[in-house]
């Protein structure tokens, strides 16, 4: 029996119809210099029930905020949502916490 050279294994799939928003979002937080090194990444799905409007929220945080440090998380505020609309892939919002 050979033993295997290698191990791999598939942390997560993003699926294509959402890893455009994510680039969309990474740009623009870039653009606006936050740096998202490190960062957890958040991604959502929006719909508006009112109006229909549908949106991706993308926030990526420096830290993974957990019910043991939801409240330090509040009080940081260090993260960066930016959301974009899922019919235009238009960002209709970015913006740090701060």
């Amino acid at each position: 029996m050979d033993t295997p050279l290698e191990k791999y294994e598939i942390l997560y799939t993003i699926k294509k119809g959402v890893a455009a928003f994510l680039l969309i979002a990474i740009q623009k937080a870039t653009d606006e210099g936050f740096d998202i090194t490190d960062c957890h990444i958040d991604i959502c799905f929006k719909e508006d029930l009112i109006d229909g409007r549908k949106y991706y929220i993308v926030s990526f945080e420096p830290r993974e905020v957990t019910p043991e440090n939801a409240m330090e998380y509040e009080k940081l505020h260090d993260d960066f949502t930016i959301k974009i609309d899922a019919n235009t892939k238009e960002v209709v919002a970015a913006h740090p916490s701060k």
